[in-house]
């Protein structure tokens, strides 16, 4: 096994396992510390009665374009149905988005941001971009590629077969 500065000389797997525990661990840490430096760049731009993690919701919906089902938004960013439920919920009750009925499905709500969320659209992507350029800060579009591809990787793994 080639020796770097992040795994010594091969002890049987030991080493192997722990950089892997470690990367989780910092990957883990990277969201959790993403979520704190949203915050602070809401409060900042006076964007109040949303966290991160629900006006992440809110750029899904802009990114797509058309109104989507709390299935479907669950889906695109890889969280429970319930945790989408509990988010939905919220952004219902801060005006943040609004819900009408599935034309198709009468189970279904098909969810849109409201005239609010479209007002403080800009301010959105402006603390979107903001935490984007700080978390990738030095990284080249080289880089930015590879590590999309690792991560893309890591999730397939993770994906049901």
């Amino acid at each position: 096994m080639e020796t770097n500065k992040h795994m010594p000389v091969d002890d049987g797997g030991l080493a192997l396992r722990r950089l892997q525990a470690d990367t989780l661990i910092e990957l883990s840490r990277c969201l959790t510390s993403q979520d704190a430096h949203v915050r602070t760049r809401l409060e900042a731009a006076k964007i109040r009665g949303i966290t991160a993690q629900q006006s992440r919701v809110l750029l899904v919906l802009f990114q797509a374009r058309r109104s989507l089902t709390a299935r479907e938004l669950s889906h695109r960013m890889g969280v429970s149905e319930v945790t989408m439920s509990r988010f939905v919920q919220a952004l219902l009750r801060e005006d943040w988005i609004n819900r009408s009925p599935h034309p198709d499905d009468g189970r279904s709500y098909l969810l849109a941001p409201t005239a609010k969320a479209r007002k403080h659209f800009p301010g959105f992507v402006a603390v979107s971009n903001a935490v984007l350029d700080q978390l990738f800060r030095g990284f080249s579009v080289s880089e930015m590629a590879s590590f999309h591809t690792l991560v893309t990787r890591i999730q397939r793994n993770l994906s049901p077969p």
